[in-house]
């Protein structure tokens, strides 16, 4: 059957099903490029979902890429991680650009591809999350973690898929009606509006320009 591929990075793959009947998928990956051999052939007006059970592991990947600009291509980025730091906030957060995020989830990492998204985070209680589209449900588990579930259904390309993890202090603003939210460590939170001070002005412009 005519194979499906997609850019996935440094992957240890579980699983690949129909998402319909859960049938297993045959597949071939080389730790760059994921290629899946479909059931049957499809039309281009059909729609069909694949479920990929996979571990990403970003921070085992050497850099291969980058810029002068961006010297570092994993797409995921765990920051003090250990705490070892005390000067140093624990945070994950993620920086896409160019073809960056199919380190941390399997996609079609090219600019000029579109797509939506829906992200569900699960982190301990004391962090607060940020993702593309609006937080739809934030739900508290038994273990001491919630899960985010954040949802953006306007097409958008790969590698503006976000994520952001911090014990964050959040300052609300807003523009024309909308919620704009200002995410900053907590020692900063006084200083939020002066250090985002054009925000609404800004939306402003490039709404009416």
């Amino acid at each position: 059957m005519p194979p499906s591929a997609c850019a996935t990075k440094n992957f240890d793959i579980n699983s690949i099903t129909l998402e319909s009947n859960g049938q297993p998928l045959r597949y071939d990956y080389d730790k760059e490029k994921l290629v899946i051999h479909l059931d049957r052939t499809y039309t281009r007006t059909e729609s069909y979902g694949v479920v990929i059970n996979y571990v990403a592991s970003p921070d085992t990947r050497k850099d291969i890429g980058g810029s002068a600009a961006i010297t570092s291509d994993k797409g995921l980025y765990f920051i003090n991680a250990d705490g070892a730091d005390p000067d140093k906030p624990r945070q994950i957060w993620t920086q896409g650009e160019t073809e960056s995020n199919s380190c941390w989830f399997p996609t079609i990492d090219k600019p000029n591809e579109r797509c939506t998204q829906e992200t569900y985070i699960t982190v301990d209680d004391q962090y607060k999350t940020l993702s593309n589209g609006i937080l739809v449900s934030s739900t508290k588990n038994a273990n001491g973690t919630h899960t985010d579930y954040w949802k953006m259904d306007l097409p958008h390309a790969p590698y503006l898929f976000m994520m952001a993890i911090g014990e964050y202090a959040v300052v609300q603003d807003k523009w024309n009606g909308i919620d704009v939210d200002y995410y900053v460590e907590p020692e900063y939170e006084a200083y939020a509006r002066d250090i985002f001070p054009y925000t609404p002005e800004m939306l402003s412009f490039f709404s009416e320009n």
